[in-house]
């Protein structure tokens, strides 16, 4: 099977969004619509162990970018060290192309040294530090790109847990992985920015990791090109960083990489993408918004300009998009 039909065919029913979150529907009141997709980046499921546009959690605490030079803050976020089963303590760790690398004593290994290492991590919360340990406890391959697993271990109660929330259609091996990508970081907006010296976790239940195994892994794209995919991943129409559907929705695509292509191009239009979200709308992924209309009153209500209805016989090169998604 090819990896086009792999990831499109058999995989059509991954979760769009992270799991738990769920859209507000299109007759709620006025203030549910002003909080529409905020469980992507906000708490809505405080006992979760997942992430909100792939924010890992430690305890209550949010976060996602984790620096690279040990006992660095940045961002409220420390790495403390990595302590690994061979090598205790390592002297350096990165990731290059989605794989992870450490140095120790002037010598390079691979990924397999990382393999039960713990991983000690601080965070500055309102109430005071937070001290807290994540442990690789595998490594593994989604969508043709290598993903980690990591548990958590909280130094204050012992408990632990993983780190991502669950993504039902990957095996057991790697339901709760994440994608590592270097160099990255997101807005509560889904706008991306470099940011040199950190490793953003991205799991696979949510849109940064999700477009990570479905093809469009940072390395082998444009900042603005991976922005685009996740926002059509989450169906980020407006481009606000709001999510527009909900776990489970099935999607065909067809990009301008050469990377999917369309199962069924007699399906109709979903949308049509750009690297800040879709330039036409169709039919919406999701049955609570039924069609253009909602989507056009949706982003007004944002404050975004919406997009334009997308036309018969219209391609993505009639907008330069550069994904194209399709209700199969």
């Amino acid at each position: 099977m090819t990896k086009t039909s792999w990831i499109w065919s058999a995989l059509f029913t991954l979760s769009m969004s992270a799991g738990c979150d769920e859209p507000v529907d299109a007759d709620d009141s006025e203030e549910a619509n002003d909080a529409f997709g905020e469980g992507d980046v906000t708490d809505r499921c405080p006992l979760c162990s997942g992430i909100k546009l792939n924010t890992g959690k430690s305890g209550l605490f949010e976060w996602s970018n984790v620096p690279v030079k040990f006992n660095s803050p940045q961002g409220g976020t420390t790495l403390q060290g990595i302590k690994t089963t061979q090598l205790s303590d390592i002297d350096e760790m990165w990731v290059d192309k989605g794989y992870l690398f450490g140095k120790k004593n002037g010598s390079t290994y691979n990924e397999k040294i990382f393999l039960n290492s713990e991983w000690r991590l601080r965070f500055d919360t309102e109430n005071g530090p937070l001290d807290a340990t994540i442990k690789l406890v595998s490594i593994g391959t989604a969508g043709g790109s290598r993903v980690y697993t990591f548990d958590n271990i909280y130094l204050s109660s012992g408990k632990l847990g993983p780190v991502c929330d669950k993504e039902a259609e990957f095996n057991s091996s790697t339901a709760y992985a994440m994608a590592l990508i270097a160099d990255v970081d997101v807005d509560s907006k889904g706008k991306f920015t470099d940011k040199p010296g950190t490793v953003f976790f991205g799991c696979i239940s949510g849109g940064v990791g999700k477009a990570v195994t479905w093809g469009y892994p940072r390395h082998n794209h444009t900042l603005k090109d991976f922005e685009g995919a996740v926002r059509m991943v989450r169906a980020d129409y407006c481009g606000t960083g709001h999510s527009f559907t909900k776990a489970g929705q099935s999607v065909d695509v067809e990009d301008i990489f050469g990377v999917s292509k369309f199962d069924n191009p007699l399906s109709p239009t979903e949308a049509i993408w750009g690297p800040g979200g879709a330039r036409c709308v169709f039919k919406p992924r999701y049955g609570n918004f039924p069609d253009y209309a909602t989507i056009k009153q949706e982003c007004t209500n944002l404050g975004a300009t919406p997009p334009k209805e997308c036309k018969p016989n219209e391609t993505m090169a009639t907008y330069s998009g550069i994904f194209w998604t399709k209700k199969p």
